[in-house]
């Protein structure tokens, strides 16, 4: 029965954070049957997936590898807005930093996004919840054969919108592959640095949000060059935090609660605003809902890192 309660609690978390406590998705639109088999569904399947590869890393630190499927398979095997240039949410980036079929910025800004919205965030959510967090091999595989068939039936009635279509979805397919395997193969040296401060991974959640905008978003009229390389400096700085701090052995939960506290500050002040000014209810009502949230993870946080 713990079991049962961990993997729901786990499904019930993914959809949670990457759509809407974001306000990607409004609370309204759940009840829209389009909206939860579209949207929120695949996101309960992919984590039980994920979690079920994490159970199986050759170390910690080899959950570098799997960071990035997260984002590939929803941006990429499902959404497909990697390569499409008209897609709607695409915004200032939609055709920027265009480079053999792929749009850059967008793709590293979503991927590093769902990395901890849809995958580590979750994850840490529900084992704090639920304390115990299990897949076994045939939930894992029935929720990848649900995920596949989902993901075939979005690639097939989707109308074809860019070219090379089935190659680039192959060789996504190729690359989530090789990084499934690289994770359960390669073991990656633990770093020997001391866990940092709990304030140090509340400011790294905090930041976390506005930097990616900043290097994304906010430099859609600088070169490719330079928007390239201001991202692998931000995406690079946040891949060494998680090696040396986040799967540091020393770090306790408690800093990881307060990471997850600091991420969504923003996304709660941001929900609570718009839903003043537009007098949009379910707005209001799920910052109001983020903010108790990010107080109580913070008061947890702090307690248990007092206690040591």
């Amino acid at each position: 029965m713990k079991t049962k309660i961990g993997i729901l609690v786990l499904a019930l978390c993914a959809p949670l954070t990457a759509e809407i406590l974001n306000g990607s998705t409004r609370l309204s639109e759940v009840g829209v049957w389009g909206v939860f088999m579209g949207t929120l569904l695949p996101y309960a399947f992919l984590i039980v997936v994920l979690a079920y590869f994490t159970q199986r890393v050759a170390s910690r630190t080899s959950l570098l590898f799997l960071l990035p499927i997260a984002g590939i398979v929803v941006e990429g095997l499902i959404v497909k807005s990697l390569f499409d240039t008209s897609f709607s949410d695409l915004s200032v980036l939609g055709g920027v930093g265009v480079w053999a079929g792929v749009q850059w910025p967008w793709t590293l800004s979503l991927v590093a996004s769902h990395a901890f919205v849809s995958f580590i965030i979750p994850l840490t959510l529900a084992v704090f919840l639920a304390r115990e967090v299990k897949i076994s091999k045939a939930l894992a595989y029935v929720s990848m054969s649900v995920l596949a068939l989902f993901i075939g039936w979005t690639t097939i009635i989707i109308p074809h919108t860019f070219d090379g279509y089935w190659i680039k979805l192959a060789a996504l397919v190729g690359i989530i592959a090789l990084l499934v395997h690289l994770s359960r193969t390669v073991r990656v040296p633990s770093s020997s640095a001391p866990s940092a401060p709990l304030w140090v991974f509340f400011f790294a959640g905090l930041l976390f949000p506005p930097l990616n905008w900043l290097t994304s978003f906010f430099l859609e009229t600088k070169s490719f060059a330079v928007i390239l390389c201001v991202q692998a400096v931000f995406i690079g700085a946040y891949l060494y935090f998680l090696w040396a701090q986040w799967f540091n052995e020393r770090t306790i939960e408690s800093k990881h609660l307060a990471f997850i506290a600091g991420y969504y500050i923003l996304f709660a002040l941001g929900l609570v605003v718009v839903g003043m000014r537009r007098d949009v209810w379910d707005y209001r009502f799920v910052g109001a809902c983020l903010t108790v949230g990010i107080v109580v993870l913070l008061m947890t946080a702090i307690r248990r890192s007092a206690r040591g």
